[in-house]
């Protein structure tokens, strides 16, 4: 008595995709086993398949029989027509006319007719396997036409919503921000433009046990099946930053699938994605996408990007070389260093001088620059004396910039004790309130004070910069305003190398 394996597929069964009843997993196995008992066979197991495509040879149950088929544990396999076996003429070939015939293994299509036993029907199976790949062929076109029109009308065609999103229950073509998530993209954007990498900002979510985009899917969507990733990664951070669906925009068709007979996708040409403005609400307005993409490019090309808290960089060069010179060393007692030297020290002398000690002569020369640059005497005079309120605006203004960068760099150095020395998350948490709240009162206070009626009709330039006279630190904002670049000599023999005997020259931007 020859041993039989049934094998069973269904294609996706979902809403508008169901298949004949006939067709049924159920009803093929009842059809197979009829034959199989009407012609003398044992069936020794049965595969079934439901909800995968005949061209997707990743089937576990197919890819079960095909082991067993090799290791002879039966001698026929039954399936209702050969579009149940496979649907596509390389395989059907690779099966029926090379391995089944190594193995010993004979395939019957019941209701085409199929027999790989019988020779003369070798004809008749290629030609059902040429009628089920131009079906194949067909069929990939028309959903692929559908699909197009789909995201030329903006309609949102992935299964799970983008981080950041829901789906509106009454369109699930539409995005509708997710109260729980839409926060997380807004901050992910906040720390890149105040300065904080991807692996950062990834540090940042994962000690405030924010749960990543895939293990957030994974919890509140029992369909999703795809592996989680338990912690932020900086792949998944710039995912978010560089999405521009993010703007309200819906953009679509940024891959291409290679061949309907092939999962393998290529990217396509960015003139080449179908983009649809205003399809949904924005979680980030347009300029601050611009403002980030910028900040990304300039980290990745490793030009023009200048980290917030080193107010100097990229404007020191060596006065020996011309080269520029680079910090480095413990956060607290950076060196500045010719990078030529460091690299050779054959190559120029060696020149270097703790950092902070240039900014602290840089800031002494600027005040003394910009007091001469304004005319300060006079303008006290006139501030000073002879409108007494012009001049509590200016110091209440200077007062509530140095608090609102103080607030800001503890909410920097927050962060850090969190990652780096483990704050306990709800000291954290009150603490980054409590900062938060406190900063937000104090950036409203400078604005309402920049556009008071006592000050507004100063020079906007003189507004801008009397702030820095009584400064106590040299910030990046100043630096950019006023200085071109600074140059540092090498300190000459017999002078050693204190920062006070150096010469140091700061060219001026006006």
């Amino acid at each position: 008595m020859l041993k039989a394996a049934i094998y069973c597929r269904l294609s996706d069964a979902g809403p508008g995709h169901a298949e004949n009843e006939a067709e049924s997993i159920q009803n093929q196995k009842s059809l197979l086993l009829q034959y199989a008992v009407g012609h003398d066979m044992e069936v020794e197991q049965i595969y079934s398949d439901e909800d995968y495509s005949g061209t997707d040879r990743s089937r576990p149950a197919f890819r079960r029989m095909i082991a067993d088929a090799e290791a002879r544990r039966f001698d026929v396999i039954l399936v209702k027509t050969l579009s149940r076996f496979t649907r596509s003429v390389e395989e059907s070939e690779l099966y029926l006319h090379r391995k089944f015939p190594e193995w010993g293994i004979r395939l019957v299509a019941v209701l085409d007719g199929t027999d790989t036993q019988d020779a003369a029907a070798h004809k008749s199976q290629q030609l059902n396997g040429l009628v089920n790949e131009w079906y194949l062929e067909e069929l990939s076109a028309n959903v692929q036409a559908a699909l197009a029109s789909k995201r030329q009308q903006g309609k949102y065609l992935a299964s799970f919503a983008l981080y950041g999103y829901g789906k509106d229950p009454n369109d699930r073509n539409h995005l509708l921000p997710n109260p729980d998530t839409a926060p997380i993209v807004q901050r992910i954007f906040a720390l890149c433009l105040a300065g904080f990498g991807a692996t950062n900002i990834a540090l940042v979510l994962n000690a405030e046990g924010v749960p990543s985009p895939s293990a957030y899917k994974h919890a509140c969507d029992p369909r999703y099946k795809a592996p989680v990733q338990a912690r932020w990664s900086d792949v998944a951070v710039l995912g978010i930053l560089h999405n521009p669906i993010y703007t309200g925009d819906m953009v679509q068709g940024r891959h291409k699938k290679i061949s309907y007979k092939s999962d393998g996708v290529t990217r396509r040409p960015k003139e080449a994605w179908i983009v649809v403005t205003d399809t949904h609400a924005p979680l980030i307005d347009r300029e601050t996408f611009a403002r980030a993409q910028q900040v990304l490019a300039m980290r990745k090309n490793k030009t023009g990007y200048v980290p917030p808290h080193r107010p100097l960089a990229r404007k020191v060069i060596c006065g020996g070389c011309g080269t520029g010179m680079g910090a480095s060393g413990r956060k607290d007692q950076l060196i500045l260093r010719c990078l030529r030297n460091r690299r050779d020290p054959r190559l120029c002398s060696m020149n270097r001088i703790p950092l902070s000690d240039v900014e602290e002569i840089v800031l002494d020369r600027l005040q003394e620059h910009l007091a001469e640059l304004l005319n300060v005497d006079r303008l006290t005079l006139a501030v000073c004396k002879d409108d007494p309120r012009r001049r509590r605006r200016c110091q209440q203004l200077h007062q509530k910039q140095q608090e609102q960068r103080r607030l800001e760099q503890e909410v920097r150095a927050l962060y850090l004790r969190r990652i780096e020395d483990g704050l306990p998350p709800d000291d954290f948490a009150a603490a980054s309130q409590r900062l938060s709240q406190r900063l937000s009162v104090v950036k409203s206070e400078v604005e309402t004070l920049s556009h008071s009626s006592e000050l507004t009709n100063s020079d906007e330039l003189r507004q801008k910069m009397l702030p820095y006279l009584q400064a106590d630190r040299l910030t990046r904002e100043m630096a950019d305003a006023l200085i071109e670049r600074v140059t540092i000599w090498p300190a000459e023999e017999g002078e050693g190398q204190a920062p006070g005997k150096r010469k140091i020259e700061i060219s001026w931007k006006f």
